[in-house]
């Protein structure tokens, strides 16, 4: 939970820099963070086992460049400084793809003593995620198809599932069963329900005290 409020803090500093780069002629570069530290700082020791000194280690646990890329293409999107020239039938190829990719370098990963696989700090889960992202922009961006509420609903309650989606999880882990029938992608959906539902709720109790909690 502390990682996130760092990471976000983080984001929230970079901003100016960020936005910056993003209206540079240099833009692209913005995309190749969060992979060279996911190469550098993650894959390379893992790959060799090298272990990384206690600061680097440190630095590596409250830094949000893993993270880069999904916050970048937001932003990017959201203020029109990226156009998305790729036909929606090959974006969806294209995902489909990184999700196999995804699930092989899962097992790669797995195979070099890797206990969390599923990390979403891979570099096929950035591609992978990036994807769903643009497959996401690119039904919202569409006049004639209109956003469902839910969406607007999680929109407007995003900041508070995502300081709370892992509290949520946590709790859903000790249920009697829950494993073992809510399996993937059903765990997610439930997770990040509930997290609305817990976020709505909290913000009804709490009213103008809400915010410090972040919801």
């Amino acid at each position: 939970m502390v990682y996130y409020v760092f990471v976000y803090c983080e984001f929230i500093l970079l901003i100016p820099t960020m936005d910056k780069l993003a209206r540079s002629k240099y833009k692209c570069l913005g995309f190749v963070i969060s992979p060279l530290e996911i190469i550098i700082m993650r894959l390379f020791p893992l790959m060799t086992g090298y272990e990384v000194n206690k600061y680097i280690g440190l630095i590596m646990h409250v830094s949000c460049l893993g993270w880069f890329t999904y916050y970048y293409l937001g932003y990017m999107l959201g203020n029109g400084l990226l156009e998305i020239k790729l036909p929606t039938s090959r974006i969806l190829i294209l995902l489909v793809g990184a999700i196999g990719l995804q699930i092989a370098e899962g097992l790669w990963y797995f195979s070099m003593g890797e206990q969390n696989c599923g990390t979403q700090l891979k570099l096929s889960a950035i591609l992978t995620g990036s994807k769903f992202v643009l497959l996401g922009y690119r039904y919202l961006e569409t006049e004639k198809t209109p956003a469902p509420k839910i969406l607007h609903l999680l929109g407007d309650y995003s900041f508070g599932i995502f300081f709370s989606h892992l509290a949520v999880m946590s709790v859903l882990r000790r249920l009697p069963y829950y494993r073992q029938i809510a399996v993937f992608p059903v765990n997610s959906v439930v997770a990040i329900y509930v997290s609305l539902l817990c976020v709505i709720v909290g913000k009804k109790i709490l009213g103008k005290y809400a915010k410090y909690l972040a919801l």
